[in-house]
């Protein structure tokens, strides 16, 4: 994959400069929301975590950073959601933004560094993490089941004493 799309060297220096203040405004807001008690005060935190993806991805969408721009529009969606919802953010989705907040920044280095984006790294941060739920708590089954959450269909884990759900 091409490190760059069509955007020139200045316009990329530009947009590395945005990626990392939205970077530290994603970091600031996703702290303040969690220490925020007030439901205004979150949902006003939800909001600017919301505009930073938006520039974002509209910023690499200007110099051809297309996984990058999948990224912030998907991250973006989840935060409508949540704007939708009076400003409530669930743990895992703070987990994944914060997540995105390191994946952001990485992708960041590897472009000042002429490196190509990996854009499998930038796809997973978006698919939920895995539980393991004790089996005892599914009904009494004994067998140790492995699976993402969300998937469909389980793999054999030897030796496990639980599923994931």
């Amino acid at each position: 994959m091409s490190r760059r799309g069509s955007g020139s060297d200045r316009l990329l220096a530009t947009f590395l400069d945005e990626l990392d203040e939205r970077v530290r405004d994603l970091e600031r807001n996703l702290l303040a929301y969690e220490r925020e008690s007030d439901p205004q005060d979150r949902a006003r935190r939800v909001t600017e975590l919301f505009r930073a993806m938006h520039s974002l991805k509209g910023a690499a969408h200007a110099v051809g950073l297309t996984p990058l721009a999948t990224l912030c529009h998907e991250l973006e969606s989840r935060l409508t959601g949540s704007q939708d919802s009076g400003g409530d953010l669930s743990a895992g989705l703070v987990g994944v933004l914060l997540a995105a907040a390191d994946v952001l920044a990485d992708a960041g280095r590897a472009l000042r560094a002429g490196r190509d984006l990996d854009a499998a790294r930038l796809v997973a941060v978006l698919e939920p993490p895995a539980r393991i739920v004790p089996a005892a708590d599914l009904g009494g089954a004994s067998a140790g089941l492995v699976t993402p959450a969300g998937s469909t269909g389980p793999a054999v884990l030897p030796g496990s004493t639980g599923w994931v759900a």
